[in-house]
């Protein structure tokens, strides 16, 4: 059972100020919303899933050119991503979501690196006050990474990164359980470089003073809303103690309602994105969660530090939905396949998903049941598309870890929601649906439980290439690969599961008959993720 916290004191109040958020509402029906977006780097997740999913609600979201927002190591062009920021909203939009690290350092990779001081960082968020000062009553989301334990996986760092992330989480562990260092401890104080180990320190503190000129910046009006997302955290390690000290801050400064402690960062921009729309149209859905197995919740998932419950809490929180009270039903079911759970789990599981479908739209689902290599469950991936549900369930996700999926999966269902009580035009709303869930099917199931393995395994056993970084010829071969590998996937899945959906839109059919502008890319030097682009061709059916 999931329990809401302090921070749901004012619920209903909030609920009384949604019937007033229905004149907003009509307002903003009368045209489309739009947001500016600077993603925190230039991945799919981060750039290209928050734009697809405010087009299911009928909204606009603009984001830099890619090339300003850098590749990998490379960090983006603060200066020139600052300009944009400011004259989009110049420019006329509703809300701004912004990613503090790329502001500050050039993006999330340039975040790990002490290459920007915490006074050149610092004075970076000064756009954030320009924007301000422009536009007094925008709303502006922020969010910034809690920087993880392990440092960047580059062929640079691989010799060392992994005994480093182990050294500080061991050295936080025996300083807060007042336990002896063990021998391991000290071999790997001898092992680390201590040149790395400085700089790794460096950055942290540095970042660490970045996030407190951030919670100042919400006590000053600056920014509406902070959400500080820990990325790849574990039980044990320096983000403990920041953690810490910066819910003082918050407290101290009486910010605590306007800032948000949750897991994961990549998938913060779907979340702030659902926000922001949500508060524009003063609407807030209830989510009822329902746990393949109740006892995972007591426990954090991979790569983070709260336990699932809270996790889950988190992600539906700061995306502008609550949970239920006592008794209520809510707007739409959130089901979770957790880590480890049993066949009889997961049939249970389906047949639940299958119970609450009821001829609409009720059912998210997030899997977050991922094997060694971070490929979803098959059992469970397999079993749902068989079902023949995917094309009505209000969201699937299933990728990376668990907040990551969890944040985007009640994105996609807020906003769905969103266009239904919006009255978005049905072509654009289900033609934008399909399309976020024919990519999550594709990517978080075809393409990370097929097509990443085989070309990771490819790349480890080529003598001028990792699984880590390809670069020249190397990165050439992978690319027209996997463009070749996973074109096919996508027309296959398509064929299965969309091709021949029928739209309903007043007295016309529309069919989905075809997928057009088809591209696929690596954003990244490496396999871990891919772009795809198309685009759904829905015609009218004969008699409509």
């Amino acid at each position: 059972m999931i329990v809401q916290t302090a921070q749901r004191v004012d619920c209903r109040l909030m609920r009384c100020a949604v019937l007033v958020g229905l004149v907003a509402c009509l307002l903003a029906s009368a045209g489309a919303s739009r947001l500016a977006l600077v993603p925190i780097d230039s991945r799919p997740p981060t750039a290209q899933m928050p734009v697809l999913l405010a087009d299911i609600a009928g909204a606009d979201v603009a984001t830099p050119p890619l090339d300003l927002l850098g590749k990998f190591t490379t960090p983006g062009n603060v200066d020139k991503v600052g300009a944009w920021l400011l004259k989009q909203c110049d420019d006329g939009v509703d809300a701004a979501v912004v990613s503090a690290d790329m502001l500050a350092y050039g993006g999330l990779i340039a975040s790990r690196e002490p290459n920007v001081s915490a006074e050149q960082a610092i004075r970076r968020l000064d756009a954030l006050r320009a924007l301000r000062k422009a536009h007094p009553d925008l709303p502006v989301y922020v969010f910034s990474a809690l920087m993880r334990t392990a440092p960047t996986a580059t062929d640079r760092n691989e010799p060392w990164r992994m005994d480093l992330a182990r050294l500080v989480e061991l050295q936080e562990k025996y300083q807060r359980t007042g336990a002896t260092p063990s021998r391991e401890y000290r071999e790997l104080r001898e092992r680390v470089p201590k040149q790395r180990l400085e700089q790794y320190w460096t950055a942290r503190k540095r970042n660490l003073e970045v996030h407190k000129a951030l919670i100042r910046l919400v006590k000053e009006g600056v920014i509406t809303y902070l959400v500080i997302g820990a990325d790849d955290s574990r039980p044990y390690g320096p983000q403990h103690p920041e953690t810490k000290e910066l819910r003082k801050l918050t407290d101290d400064l009486g910010v605590a309602g306007r800032v948000y402690f949750c897991e994961g960062i990549d998938q913060t921009a779907n979340v702030l994105v659902s926000r922001a729309l949500l508060r524009l149209h003063g609407y807030s859905p209830i989510v009822r969660v329902h746990l393949a197995d109740e006892a995972a919740g007591r426990r954090p998932m991979a790569y983070e530090s709260k336990s699932l419950n809270n996790a889950v809490r988190d992600q539906i929180l700061a995306s502008g939905a609550w949970l239920p009270d006592k008794g209520e039903t809510g707007d739409y079911v959130l089901f979770v396949n957790t880590e480890n759970s049993s066949s009889r789990a997961v049939t249970e599981l389906l047949d639940a998903i299958v119970a609450v479908q009821d001829g609409r739209p009720y059912a998210a689902v997030a899997d977050i049941n991922f094997d060694s290599l971070g490929s979803p469950d098959e059992r469970f991936s397999r079993a749902l598309l068989d079902s023949g549900l995917l094309p009505d369930l209000l969201s699937y996700s299933s990728w990376n870890t668990a907040s990551n999926t969890l944040g985007t999966a009640v994105a996609h269902a807020n906003l769905y929601l969103l266009a239904l009580k919006t009255n978005v035009p049905v072509l654009r709303r289900e033609r934008a649906h399909l399309t976020f869930l024919l990519q999550r099917v594709v990517s978080d199931y075809g393409y990370h439980s097929y097509l990443r393995p085989r070309a990771n395994k490819a790349l480890a056993e080529h003598p001028q290439a990792t699984p880590r970084e390809a670069h020249g010829y190397m990165f050439k071969v992978l690319q027209e690969w996997v463009e070749r590998n996973a074109g096919g996937l996508l027309e296959a899945y398509f064929e299965e599961y969309v091709k021949g959906r029928v739209i309903e839109d007043g007295e016309t059919a529309y069919e989905v008959t075809a997928i057009d502008d088809v591209r696929i890319w690596l954003p990244w030097p490496r396999a871990f993720e891919a772009w795809f682009e198309f685009e759904l061709v829905c015609r009218p059916k004969d008699g409509s």
